[in-house]
């Protein structure tokens, strides 16, 4: 996983809450390995609330949330900042 955002409590309890996995080309590419990230960080959380991922091209963007009973799944969304198309090889 490229990044992970965790919210600590204290040094029992470490709640993960959202993932990005990133990849440059093909937003197929990293969902396979999103679910596995967010079903671990479910397992691994200390309680019942959803978790949120991403998978990204950079430019395209796709959120899923997993709670332990159903995947969500966004529509695709596209996020163009000034420069990005210049820059994403960078």
């Amino acid at each position: 996983m490229d990044f992970v955002i965790i919210q600590i409590i204290n040094a029992v309890n470490i709640r993960n809450k959202l993932v990005v996995e990133a990849k440059c080309d093909a937003l197929g590419k990293g969902f396979l390995q999103l679910l596995l990230a967010l079903k671990s960080m479910w397992d691994s959380n200390n309680e019942n609330n959803s978790v949120y991922g991403f998978v990204t091209t950079v430019i395209n963007w796709l959120l899923v949330i997993y709670d332990d009973q159903m995947w969500r799944l966004s529509k695709p969304s596209t996020v163009l900042l000034p420069n990005t198309k210049k820059q994403e090889d960078q």
